[in-house]
């Protein structure tokens, strides 16, 4: 994975996210054939914003190397990466497509109206799974 050079990723970034660059890494490079580039680690938090990066759990992805992300093939590579990433990091890990390939409304304009860049946000925020039922 590639940094960009104001990426700040402290020596104590959570595991949880250290591990999960080899994992990114690997469906990028198998869907793009390039390295995949971090755009943003630990940071304060954006106004409006509950994302986990402040709690140094969270990570944005650039999403180029999928085409342009406001034409159909574009979006459908976006979210194809998404979702490759969302089942091989599992249920402890949100993988949220911003921009204009985004998968729910609700990420494609900040709060103030503004368009969001196009990218792919990676948080670990483990949920209390539910356990099934024994069956009777």
């Amino acid at each position: 994975m590639i940094l960009l050079p104001d990426v700040k990723w402290p020596d104590d970034m959570h595991q949880a996210i250290v591990k999960a660059r080899q994992i990114i890494d690997d469906v990028h490079m198998s869907m793009a054939g390039i390295e995949s580039t971090c755009t943003s680690a630990y940071r304060s938090q954006t106004p409006g914003g509950s994302s986990l990066h402040p709690f140094k759990r969270a990570l944005d992805l650039r999403t180029w190397a999928f085409g342009d992300p406001t034409t159909d093939a574009g979006k459908k590579q976006v979210r194809a990466f998404a979702k490759a990433l969302r089942e091989r990091l599992g249920p402890d890990y949100d993988v949220i497509v911003e921009g204009p390939a985004a998968e729910n409304p609700n990420y494609l304009y900040y709060t103030n109206g503004k368009p969001r860049a196009p990218h792919v946000h990676v948080e670990f925020d483990p949920k209390t799974h539910a356990r099934k039922p024994p069956d009777s």
